[in-house]
């Protein structure tokens, strides 16, 4: 009975990706959880400090009562921006790319991409003094020294023939484990090169 019961499934997950019209689903990206809950903390840590500021520092009612209010604004503003960002969702098929934001999709064949852009941004710390780079050829490597010492910060835009855009951001891309070989996949199933536009 149990074999019957996987057969019939298997032959369902199979009908299912011949009914999809971008194909065979191959790989799902998302977000970290972690990265979410890094907003949310650092949200509720700056409202906090500046609470305490209105409250011990200034202290004035009026000041407190308006920078609670303004805490509280701002971590309901990180709290839903975060939540909004882990409802992203990146899908590779046979086909293209289906990516998903909340009710909003977007489906794109992989011959119809026409543009990949790809950022990288670099923040090394010599001791106390951190030096901010950017890079637009995210598929370079780093001298040793960025590569040891940098913390590097991704985001992808990928744009079709029809002008139909997805943006993965950097929160976004700390769910890639593989940023590089993430963005060469991107690539290689467009048939794109690195800086190619067709």
């Amino acid at each position: 009975m149990a074999r019957k019961r996987r057969s019939v499934a298997n032959s369902k997950r199979k009908a299912s990706a011949e009914q999809d019209p971008l194909g065979k689903l191959l790989k799902v990206y998302r977000p970290a959880v972690g990265s979410c809950f890094l907003v949310i903390g650092l949200g509720f840590i700056i409202g906090v400090l500046c609470v305490a500021f209105a409250a011990f520092l200034v202290n004035n009612t009026l000041v407190t009562g308006i920078a609670i209010a303004l805490a509280l604004l701002f971590l309901i503003g990180t709290i839903l921006y975060s939540v909004i960002n882990y409802r992203q969702r990146l899908e590779f098929h046979k086909g293209g790319l289906r990516y998903t934001k909340g009710r909003a999709l977007v489906e794109i064949v992989w011959h119809d991409i026409i543009n990949i852009q790809a950022g990288r941004s670099n923040a090394v710390g010599y001791g106390p003094l951190h030096v901010l780079t950017r890079s637009e050829d995210a598929e370079a490597r780093d001298d040793l020294l960025t590569e040891s010492f940098s913390d590097s910060f991704w985001d992808v835009t990928i744009v079709d023939v029809a002008g139909q855009t997805i943006y993965l951001n950097q929160m976004f891309m700390t769910g890639v484990k593989k940023p590089r070989k993430f963005i060469h996949n991107l690539r290689n199933g467009a048939g794109l090169q690195a800086g190619e536009v067709r």
